[in-house]
């Protein structure tokens, strides 16, 4: 990009030159105007080879039908102004064009563009359009900014921009970037990358059915199509106490479906020559399984697939008199040891030899974690932010470490008190300690974030092609008709590519099906049945009992794909 701007900087001082200096009586051709759009963008400067101009208030542009391609600035581009982008000249430019790489709102370069000119608006309010002050003119004067970067170091990049423009007040209040979420949520809306309202009304339709079934308190989901068009929408209640209603923006728990991230930062490490999945835990966690029958050729592969034949420490809450169940539904606020997780579940015996069955464990997801850290040196936190979130611009992504969740959240739900199936204030299990579950089950986010993981598991944007195919190749039947079967961290089952999660007071899925990527939320959990110290299952689906799951299923039937 320095390469075009000097070029750009270069051409436009020739260009001056040659216009005020010819005047040979030949006529120029038509003006014509073109709109630059995150929102109409005023105040940017452009530049092509016959003119050079700024933005007006409706973002328009002028160029010639000779021109081939135009190039924008914040700033005069011969007073050193910020480079923006270069791409073919038309009538409509928008961010999508002037991305290097796949034109896509989910792309980061697109992303820290849009974050960047939202945050530059003079009202901040970029719904009515965006007018960048001319007094940012001067501040950024001389600054190259690199928008070609994941969203976490573009943002600790332009800090000082914005720490000067503060002091400068160019803004009537202090102004911060934009998150990633926020930028593509109005950079979709303004480019009509959203669905049209006949299937809008079908999604919204779908958790009013649900809901109406169940006594769930609330849903969050969001859905993305195969065009890019996407959709997110809420339904019922946050918090039951304050009466507060759901919406998009709160953080939710989402259980099991943290598997899906540690199984992803174990691919990382083995596309970086780090680790083989081949290879026995044993060898990066010696003695980590003790006496274990089979200690030394359980293998991380069968840890992500499920086929390593340990037990579950989760399923040993099923028994009333064993430590888990004694312990944690004794105090949630209890902080859990991975080692004593493993040291609880080695002491039963093997449910198989390794590799010959399935079985889902919460254990495999435990080691993998340990493994991770042992790796790397760093937290199993660490790595998932660095490796992740950060790239991916979860800006709502977090691995709390104890029972805290930073706001806004939704409040999560378990009925374990008057066992009525009606949920109440007194069934809120919000802040319990989720340490039980870490690398299993501890992740919180948002539903933006959730979907925007949902496209990343199942296209692999992080991942070169042969360990992205490591996810699904040689899937292991999790069923003996084939229906349902497990892969790398993300499960097959009946043509939905995903996972769910399970945490209390909380459910979650993520799901491909058909090319549609969906995830669902809802901030309560089955039944509690204190005979079984189990959770009861309520859905007439006898393979889950989880309401997300539940709501994925409907809006693929309400939206015809069923059929198709």
């Amino acid at each position: 990009m320095k390469k075009i701007q000097l070029f750009s900087i270069v051409l436009f001082s020739l260009i001056s030159l040659f216009l005020t200096g010819c005047d040979d009586g030949k006529t120029l051709p038509d003006i014509n105007e073109g709109i630059f759009m995150d929102s109409p963008v005023e105040g940017l400067y452009y530049l092509t080879a016959s003119l050079s101009g700024k933005t007006d208030a409706k973002g328009v542009f002028n160029y010639y039908d000779t021109d081939k391609t135009i190039s924008f600035y914040i700033g005069k581009p011969q007073d050193q102004g910020v480079f923006i982008g270069v791409t073919t000249v038309k009538s409509k430019i928008t961010l999508l064009d002037l991305s290097d790489t796949e034109h896509d709102v989910l792309d980061n370069e697109v992303t820290n563009m849009s974050r960047f000119f939202q945050s530059l608006d003079s009202d901040n309010n970029p719904n009515n359009g965006i007018s960048i002050p001319s007094k940012v003119e001067s501040v950024i004067k001389g600054k190259v900014v690199d928008f070609d970067t994941d969203p976490a170091t573009f943002e600790k990049s332009v800090k000082k921009i914005f720490n000067e423009l503060n002091t400068a007040k160019v803004f009537a209040q202090s102004r911060e970037l934009k998150t990633p979420a926020q930028a593509r949520r109005h950079l979709r809306e303004s480019l009509g990358f959203t669905v049209d309202s006949a299937t809008a009304q079908k999604l919204q339709g779908a958790m009013d059915k649900v809901l109406t079934k169940y006594p769930w308190p609330g849903i969050v989901m969001g859905v993305r199509f195969p065009d890019g068009k996407t959709w997110f929408g809420s339904k019922g209640i946050a918090d039951i106490a304050a009466n507060t209603p759901m919406t998009i923006d709160y953080k939710l728990r989402i259980g099991s479906v943290t598997k899906t991230f540690t199984a992803t930062a174990i691919l990382l490490l083995a596309q970086d020559g780090l680790l083989n999945l081949d290879d026995p835990v044993e060898k990066y966690l010696p003695g980590i399984l003790g006496q274990y029958p089979y200690h030394d050729q359980i293998t991380i592969r069968q840890l992500l697939n499920h086929t390593s034949g340990l037990d579950t420490y989760w399923h040993l809450s099923q028994d009333p008199d064993s430590f888990y169940a004694q312990e944690y539904y004794g105090d949630w606020t209890q902080e859990w040891d991975p080692r004593t997780l493993i040291e609880e579940t080695i002491k039963k015996p093997p449910l198989f030899a390794p590799g010959t069955k399935w079985a889902y464990s919460n254990t495999g997801a435990i080691l993998n974690a340990m493994v991770i850290e042992k790796i790397t040196g760093k937290t199993y936190e660490t790595v998932l932010t660095e490796r992740l979130i950060d790239p991916l611009g979860l800006s709502n992504t977090l691995l709390p470490g104890n029972e805290t969740i930073p706001p806004s959240y939704a409040h999560g739900y378990l009925d374990f008190t008057n066992l009525n199936g009606v949920y109440d204030p007194a069934d809120d299990v919000t802040f319990m300690n989720p340490s039980f579950a870490w690398a299993s089950g501890a992740i919180v986010t948002s539903i933006e974030d959730l979907l925007r993981w949902c496209t990343e598991l199942n296209d692999g944007g992080l991942l070169n092609p042969y360990y992205q195919n490591e996810r699904t190749k040689n899937m292991v039947n999790m069923l003996p008709d084939g229906s349902a079967k497990s892969g790398i961290g993300i499960m097959l089952v009946k043509g939905a590519m995903g996972h769910n999660g399970d945490i209390f007071g909380f459910q979650a899925t993520v799901q491909r099906y058909k090319g549609v990527d969906f995830a669902v939320i809802t901030n309560a959990q089955g039944l509690f049945n204190p005979e079984k110290q189990d959770i009861v299952m309520v859905s007439e689906d006898p393979s889950t009992g989880n309401i997300a799951y539940v709501t994925f299923l409907q809006a693929i039937q309400d939206l015809g794909l069923t059929s198709q």
